[in-house]
């Protein structure tokens, strides 16, 4: 702790004016004295003299004063300040301000006892503090943090640097003392044992995250962001852990809110935010190297140089590699496919299906210079890129990705004065060796997004905080149509958006929130309505209730619009494609002679002939094919429609099957596309029950509008009855019984074309995600921590889902992929005495559903426990030596459908800082 009087405007005890009033007789007396006469002036001026003394005397005293963070420097608001006297008799007491500031006025003049207090920082008590009627009493003090933090400054879930306790969300921070203390290969690895995260890996280097309720199988369902930059990925519109440039060593903190917040951030943080904040220059300085190394052949080295220039200038410079062998996993789908097309010909040398390489490469640097062009004014410049040179990951709409030298990039610019912030940026990426590996088409990419924030506050009558901004973000895909296909020269994307944010204090212990948000979406042309109301309530210093309703949408993106995308073949020129959501929708409305319309590449006029949905029309060519293999249908009469009947089957994208026929009138239109809306009722608990016990409790109700279902076939095959064909085989082409019903099998289980949308015009199968479901769910985290002693954190949460399978309505069934139940349990140990850390972190995850586009399956009930420990040598502290064992146990696992089973993985590391 360290304390602050302002020089020259807190005077000791003894240089106080007397505590006695002074004497009016001998006052006028004086005077009178000094005149030498009695005249009228005299006594005005003596009647005024005194009317002043007299008001002096009974002026009342007061202290005042800021709190600040010891470390950082930063304000602490919500700080209480007690004047006492005596052992405990408390006089006033306050709550500091946004700025930290604090007043304890109409004392009477005595000396006080101060008490600063905040949850998660050392107390401090101030003995003998004078309050003079006569003179100022300022005392500005610097709070120490406390070893174990349960309640730490935020700025994600307001956009505004406010008390964790307080702030309308349910937050979490990751501290970057918790990095250090962690096992992690990707800064994002920490997350794992945040309540209310929904973690897991898809390898040593992937990962897949979510909260509160829905998970893909690509990388990161909430919103990320670096310093204020959305930092997903320009083309399918997702984040990749291991595609982020700044590494552990340059992030302050990680925060994360958990629940709707597109009032604040707008398009996609319906699940929440997760936020890196990283580390000015000016506050590290210094170089720190790092090397690791351990099973799996894993190598790993990271290096940060940060400098102070002058008093207005710093930057800073990092970099980091890592190499390691991933686990392997073999895909049936891929290695069916390889079988395929290297029976149809092609060549195993070069055939990409299937050529998985498990090999890990990954390249990332950043830089920033940051201008400090006033104390109040700061302007920061940053760049990084990183190379993903070699890495497996997965789409749940194609299956597994083979990552070559997918190159990320961005650059960012940010002012910030007071409450002003202007934060500019450009998300790049570039591919162009990448392929799909059940397909081995190729994924070429040179997309863009371009955004822009502006942001400001202030405050009204001391009581009112204003936060308003404006959000811009467009996007633009360069595919060369390897992903937006036919879209390609239509596919931009521009959102914007406006909120205003307000906190008023009804009383030291109360306040209202109540913000609003307005977006607009060009390609759906509506505007997006995102209210929040709320109530946090105090009824302490160290805790806080709150119970908030928010309206929050998830806006579909550039590629979920527009993506056309191959992902195999049935048959030459009758593909299966995976298409966006149409800004039109699909609708099945035309006929064709009393039937829906189909087209077929097996018909005599090809796929440009509009047809009536009969298998019967494409007889010849089913000839030919029977033919090839050595079934003769030759000198058989062609059926119709009357002789033989048609069976509209659509594919299963889970099994690669076909599913049992439908009737012509189940074919349902697809709506146009639009928002996922939902609306979250949140009531939580946060506090400190002693001073040794932290407690937070959210229970939580979601209701989610137009949501989508699984991926789906949109339009079924053609296929002759089985059934019929067999008898028109007996009874017209004379087959015996048993003849007849293996030529009709054989010759039923052939696609004959595509029954096709409104304005389709090839015979392709398209693959689709349904809008217009609906539906309910409950849910509930609990966080605890319990300081055994000043060394040893015990800390641990539950998290807890009413169901992960719901049914929408109108749309089907639908697979949450997320476990109903989960939990962690850890001890922490800190000994900065001895240089010493350690924890150890188990974790237990319920057996759950998957079901993810073409990924689906069933996850088992897994456990798992990790161990760090690090040690920072005494006689030379700048090196810091840890062992990071993830999976300890080695309990072989499988953490997500599609992906390797996992076992152990150690590693040593070595940092040295200097």
């Amino acid at each position: 702790m360290a304390l602050r009087p302002s020089a020259g405007r807190h005077r000791k005890d003894d240089d106080q004016p007397s505590h006695r009033d002074p004497p009016v007789e001998s006052t006028f007396h004086l005077l009178g004295r000094a005149r030498g006469g009695d005249s009228l002036a005299l006594e005005a001026l003596c009647a005024c003299l005194f009317i002043i003394l007299v008001a002096l005397s009974s002026q009342a005293a007061e202290i005042r004063g800021t709190v600040t963070d010891a470390t950082t420097g930063e304000p602490l608001p919500a700080s209480t300040v007690q004047a006492i006297i005596g052992e405990s008799t408390e006089v006033a007491s306050t709550v500091t301000d946004t700025t930290g500031t604090y007043r304890l006025s109409d004392l009477a003049e005595r000396s006080y006892t101060l008490v600063i207090t905040r949850p998660n920082y050392v107390s401090l008590t101030l003995p003998e503090v004078h309050a003079s009627r006569f003179a100022e009493t300022v005392i500005d003090v610097a709070l120490e943090p406390s070893p174990y933090s349960s309640d730490v400054m935020v700025i994600t879930a307001s956009r505004v640097r406010e008390s964790g306790l307080g702030a309308p969300a349910s937050t979490s921070v990751i501290s970057q003392q918790q990095m250090t203390e962690r096992p992690h290969l990707t800064t994002l690895d920490l997350t794992r044992d945040v309540t209310g995260v929904d973690f897991a890996s898809k390898g040593l280097f992937q990962r897949n995250i979510s909260m509160r309720g829905i998970r893909w199988a690509m990388s990161i369902t909430p919103l990320l962001l670096t310093d204020y930059r959305f930092a997903h990925t320009p083309v399918y519109d997702f984040a990749n852990t291991y595609m982020i440039p700044p590494g552990a060593d340059d992030i302050e903190r990680i925060e994360v809110v958990r629940g709707p917040n597109s009032v604040m951030y707008g398009p996609n943080s319906a699940q929440g935010v997760i936020h890196m904040i990283t580390r000015s220059p000016f506050d590290s300085p210094g170089t720190m190297l790092s090397i690791a190394g351990g099973e799996r052949s894993l190598r790993q080295g990271t290096f940060r140089y940060a400098a102070v220039l002058s008093d207005k200038v710093a930057f800073k410079i990092s970099g980091r590699w890592l190499a390691a062998d991933d686990w392997e996993y073999v895909d049936p789908v891929e290695q069916q496919n390889r079988s395929d097309a290297i029976a149809g010909g092609a060549d195993p040398d070069t055939l990409l299906i299937g050529r998985r390489d498990n090999r890990i490469e990954n390249l990332a640097g950043e830089a920033r210079l940051d201008w400090r062009i006033s104390p109040s004014t700061t302007a920061v410049l940053t760049a990084g890129a990183v190379n993903g040179i070699n890495n497996i990951d997965l789409v749940h709409t194609i299956g597994a990705l083979q990552y070559k030298n997918w190159r990320q990039s961005f650059v960012q610019g940010r002012l910030m004065s007071d409450r002003f912030m202007l934060n500019l940026f450009c998300n790049l990426s570039n591919t162009s060796d990448t392929y799909g590996l059940r397909t081995g088409y190729p994924i070429k990419d040179d997309s863009r997004v371009l955004g822009a924030q502006i942001q400001h506050g202030t405050d009204l009558a001391g009581q009112v905080r204003l936060v308003y901004g404006l959000d811009a973000r467009h996007t633009n895909p360069q595919t060369f149509g390897t992903i937006m296909g036919r879209n390609e020269d239509d596919d931009q994307v521009t959102e914007l958006g406006g909120y205003l944010s307000t906190n008023t204090s009804l009383s030291p212990r109360w306040d209202l929130i109540a913000a609003l948000r307005v977006d607009y979406h060009d390609r759906i042309d509506d505007v997006a309505v995102s209210p929040r109301l709320g109530t946090v309530f105090r009824p302490t210093p160290s805790q806080a209730m709150r119970l908030t309703w928010n309206r929050a949408f998830n806006s579909p993106s550039a590629p979920e619009i527009f993506i056309d995308q191959p992902v195999g073949s049935i048959m030459p020129g009758m593909d299966l494609t995976v298409v966006g959501f149409s800004q039109n929708g699909y609708t099945f409305g035309q006929t064709c002679s009393g039937r829906p319309c189909a087209r077929s590449p097996l018909y005599a006029g090809g796929t440009e002939s509009l047809l009536p949905a009969d298998a019967t029309l494409m007889w010849p060519a089913l000839v030919q094919i029977l033919a090839n293999s050595g079934i003769d249908l030759g000198g058989l009469p062609a059926p119709d429609a009357s002789d033989v009947g048609t069976d509209l089957r659509p594919l299963d994208v889970q099994s690669g099957g076909y599913s049992a026929p439908v009737a012509s009138s189940s074919l349902t239109d697809v709506p146009a596309v639009s928002r996922i809306i939902s609306n979250t009722i949140e009531l939580g608990y946060k506090g400190e029950i002693s001073e040794r016990l932290f407690l937070a409790v959210d229970v939580y109700r979601n209701h989610i509008d137009n949501y989508y279902g699984e991926t789906r076939a949109l339009n079924p095959n053609l296929f002759l009855n089985q059934g019929d064909l067999q008898n028109y085989l007996e009874m017209v082409g004379g087959l015996p019984a048993d003849q007849a019903a293996a030529v009709a099998a054989a010759a039923a289980g052939i696609p004959l074309g595509t029954v096709v949308a409104d304005g389709q015009e090839t015979a392709e199968v398209l693959l689709v995600n349904e809008l217009g479901g609906e539906f309910t769910n409950w849910g509930a985290d609990l966080t605890i921590e319990a300081r055994l002693s000043p060394s040893f954190l015990l800390s641990g949460y539950y998290s807890w889902l009413d169901k992960n399978i719901v049914d929408l309505s109108g749309v089907g069934e639908q697979v949450l992929s997320v476990p109903r139940n989960k939990a962690s349990l850890g001890l922490t140990y800190r000994e900065n005495h001895h240089g010493l850390d350690g924890q150890l972190q188990g974790r237990w995850i319920e057996s759950y559903p998957v079901g993810s586009g073409v990924y689906s399956g069933q996850i088992g009930t897994y456990a798992v426990v990790d161990l760090g420990l690090a040690y920072r040598i005494t006689w030379s502290p700048e090196v810091r030596v840890s062992v990071e064992a993830q999976n300890i146990l080695d309990n072989r696992h499988q953490e997500s459908i599609g992906a390797p089973e996992l076992g152990r993985l150690v590693m040593v590391r070595v940092q040295v800082d200097f």
